[in-house]
C-alpha cells in the first residue's frame, strides 16, 4: 500500500515539473530556511571554512533551497522521488553557476 502511495506522489510531481518546468515551484530559497542559515552558520562560520558542513534535502525538488546553500560554501546534496525534478535542479544549479550530483530516490531500488 505504501508503494502504490509513493508511485501517486512521485507520478504527480513528474507530471506537474514536466508541464511547469522551474515555474512548479519558487526558484529561491524558503525564507525560514534563509534565517535558519542566517543565524547558525553565517554570522559565525567563514564562508571558507564551511565546506567540512554536509547538508542533505530530502524533497530538494527543483533545488531552489540548495543553490543557495552550495553557493555559500557547503557540502549539499539533495535527493527526490522525480527524475523530472533532479533534472530541473542540475538545471537550476548550472544557471547559479554550482555544480552537485543531485539523485531521484526510487524505493525500493536506490540507495544512498
Amino acid at each position: 500500500m505504501a508503494e502504490k502511495r509513493i508511485e501517486i506522489v512521485k507520478q504527480y510531481y513528474e507530471d506537474s515539473y514536466k508541464e511547469k518546468g522551474l515555474n512548479a515551484q519558487r526558484l529561491y530559497p524558503n525564507e525560514e530556511l534563509l534565517r535558519f542559515f542566517g543565524r547558525e552558520f553565517f554570522s559565525k562560520i567563514d564562508r571558507n571554512k564551511r565546506g567540512h558542513i554536509k547538508v542533505l534535502e530530502l524533497g530538494c525538488g527543483s533545488c531552489s533551497n540548495l543553490w543557495m546553500v552550495s553557493k555559500e560554501g557547503f557540502d549539499s546534496y539533495g535527493l527526490d522521488l522525480s527524475e523530472e525534478a533532479v533534472n530541473l535542479g542540475q538545471e537550476m544549479l548550472s544557471y547559479w553557476g554550482m555544480q552537485r550530483k543531485f539523485r531521484s530516490w526510487q524505493h525500493g531500488k536506490s540507495s544512498l
